[in-house]
């Protein structure tokens, strides 16, 4: 049996970074302070409803998710995109502990897109974390996977080691899926050395508990157990409430795995306990699950089926893969067992499809190709970094040499108008003298003017490259996000139409070419009038004014039927410009049927405990009216066998005859119904002992010699092949033949009735074998038409107005369901006016005994013990007195206590040789008694329990809890001869 713990994600999400200072009750009362101070609807109120709603989401979701909904509704409108992307994650991780994860899913994935829009790397990584997370706990470990490696990466370019930790962590999980334990071990190596290094606790533990599972499914329990309990004690430390339920189930599952039955339950009841307090019902089926796996160590079935079935609901309900195939593994095997082999093979198929689901080799291949994908991401984002370093070094040199080139043209240009200048002034005048200095001036006035207007020109030139630069950066970023707009508004599984104030449909999209009643060329133009009904208009003309006026997102459900089926849709409505509606309506039929089907469910299971109360009231009401009853019926029998050894006529001996007779029948009456409230209990179990076969035969023929007053020859064959010893349950088999031979004696006046026992079929390999029993009578007979119902409860051959013979009708039944027990078939053939044929089959198996070791033990007295003095503790008037006639004829001593303090008082070792004990009493009841007898006392005489409790498993139970012997009420001497014998004869 392998134990699996990674389902529990959610202890690996690391939340997105709000600034906020942890969920307490002062820092939550200090925030609702501020919001309601802080009225005006800006940025300032968004992060304020943020992180109050954060504060909130472990102990009043609901109030978190209220003020959550505001923060996006302000966020959307103020277009602040951070506050967004937060309320949106926030949203994600509301739905994400109701087990709605596609919601989840859908949300964690619209805030990603907004970290990485706004560049927030620490925010982006830790959703990748907390997305991954539910795709892992859905069975989509790829996706899980590639997640978990682009947090990884975020976090290694931030040297963020507490989210590598959890990282290192989260990769090693998915591994350990795939099966590759060299892989899973590095990483979980990685991320328990960064959490010592860092003093993070909740990371050691974490890493601790994995460790312990690799150890429990290689059957290294010891180890494990270390593991597990290093997990639980740093959780309680932490006082993280999902480690210490982590940590519980895991140490159930090892003691379990170990042997320690009463640790192991200990741990699972307060688990169990603290995750349905907590609302976790993925949690509620992990425990149910582990408490299957505990009833299956101790071998006890109804229990190991009922959890089993539970783990298997719940995993369903919240479609937990990995839980729904452990569960249905169970399931399997459980019918297995009971031959119900339609329904193991349907839970088998459940178990390998979701198993298939869950592990493959394509996966294996898939993650050693996700992490090669990471590290060749990191050597392509470093070579891409180095080349944009040469392509700078490289512009800025081509600039430089391109501005040295520009000043030495205009410096050769200067140049050479002033030579051009200078020359014709020479040829001019070459006298003028005085004007050469002043044309100098206006030349280098020139050429100062010059070289300005260049240094302009470049200065020019650069800002319009550099807005030319900015331009088709602008022009990627806008074609970026329309882009992804696109892809976003394609991804959108949803209906969008744009409505006027009259309802008027202006636009209409769908992604899955879906439309909503009518194509989108008819659809364009017509009124809601046209399409929906009269009260679903009314719901969106409502919605609309309300969404005018409050500036609020509006949420309508309304019901269409489309191509001849009703689906039900969930209408999200805001205002926008020019007195316009967008609307964006998902398909929720599916949501819908499911809480119609819970409906159902709930229905189901009041149905079910009302079914089980009124059984449990069923038995406890048998049980006490089975003591009631036999209480007085003790007093007669006891009273009438007295009286038979009285001189009696022949007229007061029949008279005495028949009143046994009938106080006989009581019991049996009594009896029956008892047996058969244990089969409908389910709590009727057989007690597979070896035993002589021929005692079968024996015992039938002396009851057929005691019961049978007619002339009727008994006859006996036993097959030659049946093995000397088998094992089985002498006591249900014996009351099965008891049954067929009373029956037959009581519908037969002359003739014969024989017992045959046939060997059917017999395994030398395992040494099982089938055995068939058939009673064969030569009485009435039974019509054709009766035969069918004949073993069904409280069945009679006879009209209840016309039968000549008593019986309650259940004694056949109770025969099919032993049969039945013991892997057997019971049937019938008769022939009405020339008899009967009933026979049945059952499975054993020979039983290996030596006969050397089978040698009778003569028991010879080991002193004289016919005068014993007996102590009686019995509180009924009438039961004293019967048991003392009845022992006094014996030749015994009888003294009399009539309760268990009265006993204890009076008792002294020396003084008695046997205390017959009563049960229930007043004062002190006798199983209290016999404690204080045995602490007080290191000698004494055997103590016998004597009750009208008669039900399966009380003889047991009270021998475990002090008593030596336990016989009922009425009280038999042959019954009383036989302890007599067991403690006094050896």
């Amino acid at each position: 049996m392998i134990k699996s713990l990674l389902i529990f994600w959610f202890l690996l999400v690391v939340s997105p970074s709000f600034s906020m200072q942890g969920n307490n009750i002062a820092y939550s009362d200090s925030l609702e302070v501020l919001l309601n101070e802080h009225k005006e609807p800006d940025i300032r109120r968004v992060t304020l409803l943020n992180q109050l709603a954060y504060s909130f989401i472990y102990t009043e979701a609901e109030k978190a998710y209220t003020l959550t909904r505001e923060a996006l509704e302000l966020s959307e409108t103020l277009e602040y995109d951070l506050g967004k992307a937060h309320s949106l994650w926030l949203l994600g991780y509301y739905y994400s502990h109701r087990e709605n994860h596609e919601t989840t899913i859908s949300y964690y994935t619209d805030a990603i897109k907004l970290f990485d829009k706004i560049g927030d790397q620490q925010n982006l990584a830790n959703s990748y974390n907390t997305l991954g997370a539910v795709y892992q706990t859905k069975g989509y470990f790829q996706q899980a996977l590639e997640k978990y490696f682009k947090t990884l990466s975020i976090y290694e370019k931030l040297d963020e080691e507490e989210g590598m930790a959890v990282a290192y962590n989260n990769i090693g999980l998915i591994y350990h899926y795939f099966g590759d334990l060299p892989r899973t071990i590095e990483y979980y190596q990685k991320s328990l050395e960064l959490s010592i290094q860092i003093n993070d606790k909740s990371g050691q533990a974490l890493v601790y508990n994995n460790l312990g599972t690799i150890h429990y499914e290689k059957e290294e329990y010891s180890a494990a157990k270390n593991h597990f309990l290093k997990s639980m004690l740093l959780y309680e430390e932490t006082n993280e409430p999902l480690g210490i339920l982590l940590g519980k189930l895991n140490m159930g599952g090892v003691y379990t795995a170990l042997g320690y039955f009463e640790k192991a339950l200990d741990m699972l009841n307060k688990g169990l306990g603290m995750s349905i307090s907590l609302g976790a019902r993925s949690w509620e089926g992990w425990y149910n699950l582990e408490f299957a796996r505990f009833y299956e160590e101790i071998n006890q079935s109804f229990e190991k089926q009922t959890f089993s079935q539970i783990a298997f609901d719940i995993g369903s309900e919240i479609s937990d893969a990995e839980l729904i195939a452990e569960s249905s593994w169970l399931l399997s095997n459980i019918f297995a067992e009971q031959e119900d082999f339609k329904q193991a093979y349907e839970y088998q198929m459940l178990y390998r499809s979701y198993k298939d689901s869950l592990i493959d080799i394509d996966n294996i291949r898939r993650g050693i190709g996700q992490e090669y994908e990471y590290h060749h991401e990191r050597e392509l984002e470093l070579n891409r970094i180095e080349q944009q370093l040469r392509d700078t070094m490289l512009q800025t040199k081509i600039k430089r040499q391109k501005s040295i080139r520009n000043i030495m043209l205009v410096a050769f240009l200067v140049v050479a108008m002033l030579l051009i200048i200078i020359h014709r002034s020479y040829r001019k005048n070459k006298e003028a003298n005085k004007d050469l200095e002043y044309q100098k001036g206006e030349i280098e006035e020139k050429r100062t003017i010059l070289e300005t207007q260049n240094k302009e020109i470049i200065k020019t030139n650069e800002e319009l490259n550099s807005l030319k630069q900015n331009l088709v950066e602008q022009n990627s970023i806008i074609q970026e996000s329309k882009d992804k707009f696109d892809a976003v508004l394609t991804a959108i599984p949803d209906l969008m139409f744009v409505q006027n104030k009259e309802g008027v449909f202006l636009d209409y999209f769908s992604t899955r070419n879906q439309p909503l009643l009518l194509p989108h060329d008819e659809i364009i133009g017509k009124s809601m009038h046209d399409i929906f009904s009269a009260h679903t208009v009314e719901k969106f003309q409502n919605a609309f004014a309300n969404s005018r006026e409050n500036k609020s997102v509006e949420i309508v459900e309304y019901a269409v039927n489309l191509q001849l089926e009703k689906k039900f849709f969930e209408a999200r409505i805001v205002h926008f410009e020019n007195e316009k509606y967008l609307s964006i309506a998902r398909d929720i039929s599916d949501r819908k049927q499911a809480e119609k089907e819970e409906e159902v469910k709930e229905e189901l299971r009041k149905k079910v405990f009302l079914a089980e109360e009124s059984l449990r009231f069923k038995q406890n009401f048998l049980a006490n009216m089975s003591h009631e009853m036999r209480t007085p019926l003790s007093g007669i029998l006891g009273m009438v066998e007295i009286l038979t050894n009285t001189r009696l006529d022949e007229q007061q001996s029949d008279y005495v005859s028949t009143i046994m007779q009938s106080g006989e029948n009581l019991r049996e009456i009594i009896n029956m119904v008892l047996d058969y409230s244990k089969i409908e209990a389910g709590k009727f179990k057989l007690k597979i002992k070896p035993f002589s076969f021929s005692s079968i035969p024996e015992n039938t023929e002396k009851l057929f010699n005691s019961i049978c007053k007619k002339p009727i020859v008994f006859q006996h064959t036993t097959d030659p092949e049946l093995p000397l010893f088998i094992e089985a349950d002498k006591l249900r088999i014996t009351q099965v033949v008891s049954n067929l031979i009373s029956n037959a004696v009581k519908f037969t006046e002359k003739g014969s009735i024989t017992f045959l026992a046939e060997l059917v079929t017999k395994d030398s390999g395992s040494g099982q074998i089938e055995i068939k029993i058939t009673i064969s009578d030569t009485g009435k007979g039974i019509a054709e038409e009766a035969i069918d119902t004949l073993f069904q409860p409280f069945s009679q051959i006879e009209d209840i107005d016309t039968r000549h013979f008593e019986g309650t009708g259940l004694g056949l039944a109770i025969c099919r369901e032993i049969v039945e027990m013991h892997g057997g078939r019971v049937g019938v053939q008769s022939t009405l006016d020339k008899g009967s044929s009933f026979w049945f089959t059952f499975l054993a198996t020979e039983a290996l005994v030596d006969q050397n070791e089978q040698k009778v033990k003569i028991k010879k007295p080991t002193e004289k013990k016919g005068n014993l003095r007996i102590l009686l503790v019995e509180d009924k008037k009438v039961n004293q007195k019967v048991i003392t006639l009845t022992l006094k004829n014996l030749g015994h001593q009888i003294t009399i206590a009539e309760h268990g303090q009265k006993a204890i008082e009076i008792f002294h070792p020396d003084e008695f040789d046997l205390v017959l004990m009563d049960i229930q009493m007043p004062v002190m009841d006798g199983i209290t008694a016999t404690t204080l007898l045995r602490k007080k006392y290191t000698q004494l005489p055997p103590i016998v329990g004597l009750s009208a409790n008669a039900f399966e498993g009380d003889r047991e139970k009270y021998m475990k809890q002090g008593l030596d012997e336990y016989l009922t009420k009425p009280l038999r001497k042959e019954e009383f001869k036989e302890v007599v014998e067991k403690f006094f004869l050896s």
